[in-house]
């Protein structure tokens, strides 16, 4: 199953309908707080509760999730899969790609969740990594791809810096 067109906020959407608690970070994060990059997935982070994990199960069973390997036929998501992994687990669902991660970089849910922000994100809002857990995250990957993110995650943190010392004008 391969999609014609992302569609972020219909994966989004369907988390949240489901009452998944996870975090948004990867590109999709940066772009909701000003910083973002081309991205053709959503990557989020999963509270790892078992009640959570069954939510996403369900969630995943709506967005005709497979898992992104060439085994044939498609592998589909089970309990035993999704909860007996600690590494990332990469999707291809009706709407594009869903990476779901435990532990990115050596963060967490609950570490995450220590700064996350409430952003708009296609027509939702949702819990993003802060800039500096996207830091984190993209210097400990540290892939091509996570340090050209580096640069534009800190220009967007000395802009914030810069917004936050600015005071209202007064008429």
């Amino acid at each position: 199953m391969l999609p014609t067109t992302f569609r972020p906020d219909a994966i989004l959407e369907c988390l949240l309908d489901n009452e998944v608690r996870f975090i948004v970070i990867g590109g999709l994060a940066a772009f909701a707080q000003g910083a973002g990059w081309p991205t053709q997935d959503a990557d989020i982070v999963v509270d790892c509760a078992e009640g959570n994990l069954r939510r996403l199960l369900i969630a995943l069973s709506e967005l005709e999730a497979e898992y992104d390997t060439l085994h044939r036929p498609p592998i589909r998501p089970n309990w035993r899969l999704l909860s007996g992994s600690t590494g990332p687990q990469l999707f291809r669902t009706k709407y594009g790609r869903l990476d779901v991660l435990k532990e990115p970089g050596g963060e967490t849910y609950g570490s995450l969740s220590e700064d996350a922000v409430a952003a708009e994100l296609h027509g939702s809002i949702v819990r993003c990594a802060s800039i500096d857990a996207l830091l984190r995250m993209k210097r400990s990957a540290n892939r091509p791809k996570d340090r050209a993110g580096i640069d534009a995650l800190l220009k967007r943190r000395e802009a914030q810096g810069d917004d936050s010392e600015k005071s209202p004008e007064r008429d």
